[in-house]
């Protein structure tokens, strides 16, 4: 086998890899690590039948609305995770909804800094479907410096 042919294949396993990582709606440095972290390398899906809605700027760091709503799945949650990425301590919510509860929910969080915010849909099927929004934020909301200057 001479060298073009090893490049060739090379480059056709690299595109193929690269087609079976889905892409990151918000491209977060630190989306590997949560997802190994947090959703324990589990099978996901970005998904923006999961509805996340946040203000595009934190007036107030102290006190972000968020609201979570996984209602296109219906009978089939059985579990919301959230987590805001460059937070001191990033888990905002673990939520079971159970059979009678609506898969939504509206809280409001402290946020350090600008920040991508998830909240992953675990379905009956065992497939976490991941919502993602970013919020920016001129930061100091949480009394603990962020993962990123810790």
């Amino acid at each position: 086998m001479d060298w073009r042919t090893l490049v060739l294949l090379a480059l056709f396993a690299w595109a193929w890899e690269a087609r079976a990582q889905p892409a990151d709606p918000v491209t977060s440095v630190m989306w590997d690590y949560y997802h190994q972290r947090l959703l324990t390398g589990e099978p996901f899906v970005f998904d923006e039948q999961v509805r996340l809605e946040v203000p595009p700027f934190a007036e107030d760091a102290r006190q972000v609305p968020l609201q979570i709503d996984a209602s296109a799945y219906r009978g089939k949650v059985k579990r919301i995770l959230a987590w805001a990425e460059l937070n001191p301590i990033p888990r905002i919510v673990d939520f079971t909804p159970g059979a009678q509860l609506e898969p939504s929910l509206a809280i409001r969080i402290r946020v350090e800094q600008a920040t991508p915010i998830r909240a992953a849909v675990l379905t009956d099927d065992g497939l976490w479907h991941v919502g993602s929004a970013r919020i920016e934020a001129a930061g100091g909301g949480c009394t603990a410096p962020s993962v990123v200057r810790a």
